[in-house]
C-alpha cells in the first residue's frame, strides 16, 4: 500500500551481513503486480535522500549475487505518515532530558559495556512513578470501590492481585480490567490493549477517578493530558469524566466536535468567554 514502511535487505558481501535501506512506497500498479509470480515492481522513496547513491550501488553489485538473498520486508498495517513528524521531532530532543528515555531509546552502548562486565542487561523493570516512590506511599481507591477502605501499597508488588480482587468485588471492573488499572496506576509507562469492547475506555476513566480523587491529592499532579486518536473517542471520553462528575475543570484543545456536553469546554470557547468577561488569558 502507499505509504507504507518498507526495508531493502541486500547482502554485504565484505562480512556477510546485510545492508538495510529504509523507505515508503509511493507507487504500485495491480496489474503489473499481477503480471509474473517471479517479480514485482513498485516505487519506493528512501527516507534519508543521501542514500540513494549508496543504494544504488549496493543493488549494482548484487546483480551478481542470487535473488534468494535479495529480500524486501514490508511492515503491514504500519502507515508511517501518521508516526513520521513525531519520530522527526523525537530525533531532535536532548537524549539527556528525553522523558521515559531508558524505556524508548535505551542506551544499547551501555547495555553492550555492561553486558562485557558481567551484568544483566534484560531487565524490563518499569519504575513506579516519581510521585508514587515515596516510603509508605499508598493510592486509597475508595473511589472506585464503592467508598470501600481499599488501598493500593505501590511498593508491595505481592499486594497487586489481592488488591485486584478487591477492585473486581467492590468495583465495576473485572479481574483483568484490575490487574490493568493496578499496572498503569503502578508504571511511570504502561501499555494497556485489547480488542473492542473488552473496556479498555471503562478502565481509563476508572484511572482518572483515582489520579483526581480529593483522596489523592497528595499526589499533587499536574494537569493530565489526554490524547485520542480521533475526536469523536475524544469527546466521548470527556463525556464520561463529565457524566461521572470526576471533574469539570476541563479544556479541550482541537476543533471538530459535535458534543454539545463538551462544547463549553473547547478551548476557543473558553477564550470567548473570558474575552466578555474583561478576563484575557
Amino acid at each position: 500500500m502507499n505509504g507504507n514502511l518498507v526495508c531493502l535487505l541486500l547482502p554485504n558481501p565484505s562480512n556477510k551481513g546485510y545492508s538495510l535501506y529504509f523507505g515508503v512506497v509511493i507507487s504500485r500498479d495491480d496489474k503489473s503486480l499481477a503480471k509474473s509470480a517471479n517479480y514485482a515492481e513498485i516505487g519506493i522513496n528512501f527516507m534519508d535522500p543521501s542514500i540513494y547513491t549508496v543504494a544504488l550501488a549496493e543493488i549494482s553489485k548484487s546483480d551478481q549475487i542470487s535473488l534468494e538473498n535479495r529480500f524486501m520486508v514490508e511492515s503491514t498495517g504500519v502507515y508511517l505518515e501518521a508516526y513520521y513528524h513525531i519520530l522527526k521531532i523525537i530525533q531532535t530532543m536532548n537524549p539527556f532530558t528525553f522523558p521515559f528515555e531508558k524505556y524508548f531509546a535505551p542506551n544499547l552502548q551501555d547495555q553492550k559495556r555492561k553486558n562485557k562486565q558481567g551484568f544483566d542487561v534484560s531487565d524490563d523493570k518499569v519504575d513506579p512513578p516519581m510521585y508514587a516512590r515515596a516510603p509508605g506511599f499508598r493510592f486509597d481507591l475508595s473511589s472506585i470501590c464503592n467508598d470501600k477502605q481499599v488501598r493500593l501499597n505501590v511498593a508491595d508488588t505481592g499486594s497487586y492481585d489481592f488488591t485486584a480482587r478487591y477492585i473486581n468485588k467492590y468495583g465495576k471492573l473485572d479481574q483483568t480490567q484490575a490487574k490493568a488499572l493496578i499496572s498503569a496506576l503502578t508504571r511511570e509507562v504502561a501499555l494497556i490493549e485489547g480488542p473492542p469492547g473488552t473496556g479498555k475506555t471503562v478502565v481509563g476513566i476508572e484511572i482518572m477517578k483515582v489520579l483526581l480523587a480529593q483522596q489523592n491529592s497528595n499526589t499533587r499532579l499536574g494537569p493530565i493530558l489526554t490524547v485520542c486518536f480521533t475526536n469523536h473517542a475524544l469527546d466521548q471520553f470527556l463525556e464520561h469524566l463529565l457524566d461521572d462528575n470526576i471533574t469539570t475543570n476541563l479544556v479541550r484543545i482541537g476543533s471538530r466536535t459535535k458534543s454539545e456536553k463538551v462544547k463549553p469546554f473547547n478551548l476557543e470557547e473558553i477564550c470567548k468567554n473570558r474575552k466578555r468577561k474583561g478576563n484575557y488569558l
